[in-house]
């Protein structure tokens, strides 16, 4: 399985490779011999450089933090629900035999 730098180098070389072919009169390419060795190792030098600057990843890296990001939130929203179910103010239960009437002072009279 080819690298996404693998892969740019390998389009880099072709189209430079394209560039040096000689045109249709027969004349040289522009390019003379290119893509030669040395240039195709520092071409995946370069390549290589800038693709580490630029913080890459590959694609079955970014799927996994994806799922692990969806679960992650998933957990998030259960654990905001559970909270607020937490903070809800209770409801006194009533009891058998409860009045809700407060007893009032008795006059002595």
């Amino acid at each position: 399985m080819k690298t996404p730098l693998d892969e740019f180098c390998d389009k880099m070389e072709e189209l430079v490779g394209r560039a040096g072919k000689p045109g249709k009169s027969g004349e040289s390419g522009r390019f003379g011999d290119f893509p030669n060795p040395e240039f195709r190792r520092n071409l995946r030098a370069l390549a290589g450089a800038l693709f580490a600057r630029m913080n890459l990843v590959s694609r079955e890296e970014f799927d996994a933090q994806s799922a692990a990001l969806s679960r992650a939130m998933e957990r998030m929203e259960a654990l905001e629900k559970q909270i607020r179910e937490l903070q809800k103010p209770e409801k006194p239960e009533s009891r058998p035999g409860d009045s809700s009437e407060k007893p009032g002072k008795k006059s002595g009279k």
